[in-house]
This record gives C-alpha cells, structure tokens and sequence, in this order.
C-alpha cells in the first residue's frame, strides 16, 4: 500500500461537500489496511449513489419552484430610449420589440418627432436626435417615472457620444440600470468624435452591452468590453403568411415574381437586380421584378430616377415595378408574401446588420442575398449568392427555377427547417429573452 503521502489531496478545491466526504472516504480507503477498505468502500458507495444526473436535475427544478420564486420583480420600471415615430430601422424595431412586452414600458423619443394616437405605449419626446445637451432633461424626465431600467437602442447617429457618456454615469450614480444595444459597432470613417473608443468606460459601467453578431463582439473586445457583453439576436417580425409554397416550382408556364425591399440608396443593388431580370428573361425565364423601395431623402431622389431609366432603357417597364412610398410594416409584409422569391442584392454596406432582409424572412420566402457580413446574422436562413455582379444574381436564379432538372442540388433549400429557425427568432420570443434577462439581472441584484 502506498504511503499517505502519496495520497495526499489540495481540499481548497473540493467547492461541493458531498464531494469533499467522498475524497476523505477515498483518501482513507487508499491509506487504511486492508481490513478496512471494505467498509470504506460500502460507505463511499452509498454517499455515490446519491450522485446521479436525475438528483442533480432535481435540485436545480426545486430551486425554480421552490426558490427563485421568492424574488418579486414587481419593482422593475422599465423605460426605453429611442426613435419611435420616425422612418427609421430602429424605430420599427422598438416598436417591435416592445409591443410584444407584458410589462409596462415607457419610450422617450427625440423632441421634434410627431406623436401617435395609434401608440399603447407611454412615449414621451425628451432629447434632440444627434445634438449634445439631452443628459440633464433626459435624467429629469427617467426620475420623474421612477424608472429603475433603461435600455438605450445605440445609433453612432443619435447622440453626442460625451453626452452619451454623461447620460450613462448619471444614470448609474442615480441607481439606474442601463442596458445598451448596439446596432452596430463598425466606427464611422474620418470621425474620431464617433468613435466607441470614446465610450469605452460608460459602456463597461451597463448592466448589458447587447450585439447581434460574433465580430460585434470582438469588437467590444479589442476594447476590453468583456463581461458585460452578450449576443441578443434580431428579431424578426411576427407574421403568418397566407400561403407557403414549397420549392423548386413544378409549373413550366408559371409567371415567376422576385421582390425586394428596403430605402432607395445607391448601395441596395437594386440597379443590378434589374439587369439580372433582363439576363433572365433573355434566357426564356417569364420573370417579373417588384421593387419596393421608399425615398430615404430627397437627397437620394437621384437614385429612384435612375432606376427608372434603366427599367426604361433596358425594355423592363411591363416586368419591373417599383413603389417608392414609405409603407408601414404589414403593407410590406402583404406585398412581399406575393412574391415568389426574394433577393437582397446589396452591394455594400457599413451596417452590421439588416433590417430589410429580416423583415422579408418573415414571410418564409426562399430569400437570396450577396456575401456581405450584414448577413451574418442571418446566415443560416438565407441562400448566398456567389457575388454582386448581375450575370451572377441572374445564374443563381435560373439554377433555382429551371424546372427541366427541379432545380440546382446546390440551391436546395430545408424550407421546414428555416421555418422552424424564423420562428423561434421572432420579435415575441426576443422580447421575452429581454425581459428574463433583466429579471434576471435584478434577481442576482437581490441575492
């Protein structure tokens, strides 16, 4: 029998008990005599038979009911700071996300946005969009609703980063919780008083700092924002389309219909979309396009009028339609389920993500985008085209049409799985993760 010294055992890493009278029971089963390692080990084997996945899950269900349950959250006041009636991505995803919350939120909005009658939700106009000055009214009008959680939807647009700053400490030395989700952290060119650099300590003072994707991520982690920071997906619009049709499409007569959506400017690729309509339909592929595309600004009128020249110059106008009015969400949603496909054929973006491509998945349509990195988030329920040139968007699609082989083997799409992903993706199960998130954080407050 080897010597006790051989045996011996470090017991400041024994964290559980049960554990630490098992290694004692070991330990003297390995330095006893021999008469004595029988009933050691009887005894080490009835501690171990406690020891089973069923007793541990157990444990942990006991304290779900019988524990946890005993933190009441009801203190929880929540606020947000956002856009809310402007035609602005963010603004339609607040909405989103908060129409879908149980509790009660209250919005505070820029000042020179004009209210709604239609809202359920509390807004009231507090700060100036992209102008310093908004921390003193904006802490004034949080205290005043007893809100203890502020989630800040972050835009390098909206806000003068030192106030921003400001915003955020003043918030915290006032017993406020911030949470701030980051639509995107790719630093604008030629601009260092927008850079995240510059928030760097208010960010790592939040509650939560909220990324879509994995380089988000990494970017916060250059600047030593690591504890704190987590992955909260996009959410994708609740939406149950009329009818899904499975594909490849069977029918050799059909009039195919492709759509895509989002704000005319000149990176949205839709000019080369349209020449991919003409490749098409020189190739016998009955194909009609379908544009919707609101006018961002009159500075961008330029953009609407060139596409119509080029439906005009290349012979399209009976094929290809474009709506430059601004719709609200179901009007998009309604015209897009129309459609046979869609494609999202951007040809580059400083966006980490879109808004656009994510409201057309709601419609469960096979959706085809460029490889750009503002579709990482999306990865996993979209078709990658090969690249942004029209001849490539026009082969992509004849390969998933052409009936003659029911279609390309490398364009076969899991329709059941992707509808199963969008589904679980969908703003009324974001919204929840948000809630169980800060109830959470509050909890751990209370421990």
């Amino acid at each position: 029998m080897p010597s006790e010294s051989h045996f011996a055992l470090d017991q400041s890493y024994w964290a559980d008990p049960c554990v630490n009278h098992l290694c004692e029971l070991l330990l003297e089963v390995f330095n006893s005599s021999d008469i004595a390692i029988k009933s050691k080990t009887i005894a080490a084997r009835e501690i171990t038979s406690s020891l089973t996945w069923e007793a541990a899950a157990k444990k942990n269900i006991d304290f779900v009911q019988n524990q946890l349950g005993i933190y009441d959250n009801s203190s929880i006041k929540f606020g947000c700071i956002s856009t809310w009636n402007s035609k602005c991505g963010i603004a339609s995803y607040s909405k989103n996300l908060l129409k879908n919350l149980h509790e009660e939120v209250i919005v505070f909005s820029p000042f020179d946005e004009v209210s709604s009658s239609e809202d359920n939700i509390q807004v009231i106009p507090s700060w100036d969009l992209g102008k310093s000055s908004n921390c003193q009214n904006l802490i004034k009008e949080i205290s005043s609703n007893n809100i203890n959680w502020v989630l800040i939807q972050f835009n390098y647009g909206f806000f003068d980063f030192s106030d921003l700053s400001d915003l955020i400490f003043n918030l915290k030395r006032n017993s406020k919780n911030v949470i701030i989700l980051l639509h995107s952290t790719k630093d604008p060119e030629n601009n260092n008083s927008k850079l995240l650099f510059n928030l760097k300590k208010a960010l790592q003072n939040c509650a939560r700092v909220l990324v879509h994707s994995i380089e988000d991520l990494n970017r916060l982690k250059k600047l030593n924002i690591i504890d704190n920071a987590c992955l909260f997906p996009h959410g994708i619009v609740d939406y149950e389309p009329h009818k899904v049709i499975n594909y490849p499409l069977k029918s050799t007569n059909k009039i195919i219909t492709i759509s895509t959506f989002g704000f005319c400017l000149p990176n949205k690729g839709f000019r080369e979309l349209i020449e991919a309509v003409r490749l098409l339909r020189d190739r016998g592929l009955d194909v009609k396009l379908v544009i919707l595309s609101a006018i961002y600004s009159d500075d961008y009128y330029w953009v609407y009028e060139d596409l119509v020249r080029s439906v005009s110059e290349l012979r399209l106008k009976d094929y290809v339609s474009i709506d430059n009015r601004y719709l609200n969400t179901n009007e998009i949603l309604e015209n897009l389920s129309l459609c046979d496909c869609l494609v999202f054929p951007y040809q580059s973006s400083n966006e980490s993500s879109s808004a656009s491509v994510r409201t057309g998945l709601a419609t469960l349509k096979p959706t085809f985008v460029t490889p750009l990195d503002i579709f990482d988030d999306v990865s996993d329920l979209v078709t990658y085209l090969p690249g942004f040139s029209p001849r490539e968007i026009a082969n992509t699609l004849f390969e998933f049409f052409d009936n003659s082989n029911h279609g390309s083997p490398n364009l076969k799409i899991d329709s059941n799985k992707i509808f199963q992903l969008i589904k679980l993706r969908r703003f009324s199960k974001v919204s929840n993760r948000l809630m169980n998130m800060i109830n959470s954080l509050e909890i751990n407050k209370s421990i």
